[in-house]
């Protein structure tokens, strides 16, 4: 078990990324998402100050949007923050909407001062901008003219094609081939890091270099036999596998000579895939020994020879070669979530004896844990399963074969799958005694962890932390139970904290997250609100030791310029307030990935709507489940 204490003010933040809290902390009360941070209502909360609170006639700002991808498909939730002088929602805009770099839906007043529209970001290739402008007038009639833009990253999928030079080699003549990996699409600037992942069913390939305009450079060596066969190449992007990939089907020819029997003295001729060998004559016993060379697929040849009554015959012969393999599987993730909800597309290859893309084949995949649908043609003689890893709370290894139905022994392979525990889905925290007696030296805080379908989590590891007590340690009650003992200290109430790190996979990063621990702050040049900046796989588990650009585009305080995730994927960073109202958007960017958000720096006793996070629907999915390995506890005192 691992028990780091933080300090007090971490207990708090922490406390924001929990589950609904029912806490008031502040002046402000947390309301149940991982980033929805709202003010009690009005009749509850402090009157708002008299007068101005914002410069000008009004604060209206975009949220800054979190992961916009140029892929001209995915839409991205935005939320405009409209609020007059004074604080008070803006009712009513009557405003024209333009969007820059892609489409937009119009903006609809959802109340509270808040606005909705939807943008779909255009095609791209390149990072670039997004942006959305609005003119028109307050219902005051005073004049709005506001344009924002926000990153833009293209989509990290790719088109992939493998060549050889030369297309054929001859074994025991050819010594390699220089093939070539050429990437089409996307931002052709990140391909600096690409990484490709290989499986070569005959032979080696290295020395594998990227020379520059998407293209790299391997050198194949075919395997030191004689028997011709295909070698066939199926390679993905390492870092986006389950949709960039490309494959290429070498044939080896042989040298092979052929032992034929016929009339003493004969000529004989053997004609091999449209080629002819010989003639060669007959020994006095009727035998003969013809050089040819046969291509991968060729099982049979005709057999020429002319009779002493100068009849020309031609006769089948069967050549006695072994079936070439033509399947192949591509790589895939380092390692799958043990988490039935996924469905991860396993891929396989499949070429005709002689080398060309077979999509009239049966295939078949089967695994030895989970399940995995039937299998679809993609094309190019691509076939295409859906893979359900099973629920599990350990590492294991599931078995992964694909067949070529009616073939023979060899047209099969087999591959491990590396399956890493199953995120945590709710960390639920009671305390006994509920309320801490005048002079207590207990407190048990018993923390019911499970997964995503509510099945118990046992052998985990928690972090906790406490203000108002001290850890003395954790058992596990090994059914996804565990007991804290605490020692109370002081005379105010216990705030404890509780978080489960999900397994890192050893895939490579695809998201980027920031999650504010406040999402608005008083102007005092002092106030801060913890950012965990989190980088994640295709799966949203931790991808660690990844170094993340921190800015701030729009307003005033301070943020570190960097932050490196920790071995969790995790990065703690803290932004400080300005001395000035108004919203501040603070980026962050790492690997061609960015994310955003927005912080309201405004007078604590200000009515401010629920903040929702502009983001696609993906992305704030990530946040929310993300955030449910966190929960927070506060035990009051009698």
């Amino acid at each position: 078990m691992n028990y780091p204490l933080r300090s007090p003010r971490n207990v708090l933040l922490l406390a924001l990324l929990g589950l609904t809290l029912g806490l008031t902390l502040g002046g402000a009360v947390f309301l149940g998402g991982p980033i929805a941070i709202g003010v009690l209502p009005s009749a509850l909360a402090a009157p708002a100050p008299a007068g101005s609170m914002f410069e000008g006639p009004a604060l209206i700002e975009l949220l800054r949007p979190s992961d916009v991808v140029g892929d001209g498909s995915t839409p991205v939730d935005l939320y405009v923050l409209a609020l007059h002088a004074d604080g008070t929602p803006v009712v009513g805009m009557a405003v024209k909407l333009t969007a820059t770099g892609g489409l937009s839906t119009p903006l609809e007043d959802t109340g509270g001062g808040l606005y909705h529209l939807v943008f779909t970001p255009s095609l791209t290739t390149f990072p670039t901008t997004g942006g959305v402008e609005l003119k028109g007038k307050l219902p005051n009639k005073t004049a709005i003219d506001r344009t924002w833009s926000f990153p833009v990253s293209p989509p990290r999928n790719r088109g992939l094609a493998v060549s050889a030079s030369p297309s054929m080699l001859t074994l025991g003549v050819d010594q390699t081939a220089s093939v070539a990996f050429t990437f089409s699409g996307g931002d052709p600037r990140s391909l600096s890091g690409v990484r490709l992942s290989l499986n070569s069913t005959a032979g080696t390939l290295a020395n594998v270099t990227n020379v520059g305009n998407g293209v790299f450079n391997g050198l194949y060596t075919p395997p030191a036999v004689s028997s011709p066969h295909l070698a066939i190449v199926a390679a993905v992007d390492a870092g986006d596998p389950m949709r960039t990939y490309g494959t290429l089907a070498i044939p080896l020819t042989a040298n092979v000579t052929q032992s034929v029997t016929g009339p003493a003295n004969t000529p004989v001729i053997l004609k091999v895939a449209g080629r002819d060998f010989g003639p060669v004559k007959t020994d006095s016993k009727g035998r003969a020994k013809i050089a040819v060379v046969l291509p991968p697929g060729v099982v049979s040849a005709t057999r020429v020879m002319a009779g002493a009554d100068g009849v020309v015959t031609e006769q089948p012969f069967d050549l006695k070669i072994a079936e070439t393999r033509r399947i192949a599987l591509f790589p895939t993730v380092a390692a799958i979530p043990s988490d039935s909800r996924l469905q991860v597309p396993i891929r396989a290859v499949v070429y005709t004896p002689d080398g060309k893309p077979d999509d009239m084949a049966t295939v078949e995949f089967t695994v030895t844990a989970g399940t995995i649908g039937p299998a679809r043609p993609e094309g190019g003689g691509v076939y295409v399963a859906s893979y359900s890893p099973p629920d599990g709370n350990v590492a294991a290894k599931a078995s992964l074969k694909v067949t070529l139905v009616g073939g023979a022994a060899l047209q099969t392979e087999t591959r491990p799958l590396a399956l890493v525990p199953v995120r945590v889905g709710r960390v639920a925290l009671s305390a006994t005694p509920a309320r801490l007696p005048p002079g207590a030296t207990t407190l048990t805080i018993n923390a019911l962890v499970a997964g995503p379908t509510g099945a118990p989590l046992p052998g985990r590891t928690l972090t906790l932390s406490a203000n108002g007590a001290k850890l003395q340690g954790v058992t596990d009650l090994k059914s996804g139970s565990y007991d804290a003992l605490f020692t109370p200290t002081g005379k105010g109430p216990v705030e404890v904290a509780a978080s489960v790190a999900a397994p890192a996979t050893g895939n490579e990063m695809t998201q980027l997250l920031v999650i504010p621990s406040q999402r608005r702050l008083p102007a005092d040049g002092v106030s801060s609100s913890m950012l965990t900046v989190a980088t994640l796989d295709e799966f949203g588990y931790p991808v660690p030791n990844v170094e993340v650009d921190l800015t701030l585009s729009t307003g005033e305080g301070s943020v570190p310029a960097r932050a490196t995730t920790n071995a969790g994927g995790v990065a703690e960073v803290y932004y400080t307030a300005g001395r000035k109202t108004g919203v501040t958007h603070i980026d962050a960017s790492s690997g061609g990935l960015s994310a955003g958000v927005s912080i309201v720096i405004a007078p604590a006793a200000l009515p401010l709507p629920t903040l929702p996070t502009s983001a696609s629907a993906a992305t704030r999915s990530f946040i929310d489940e993300w955030a449910r390995s966190f929960a927070a506890l506060r035990v009051e005192r009698e």
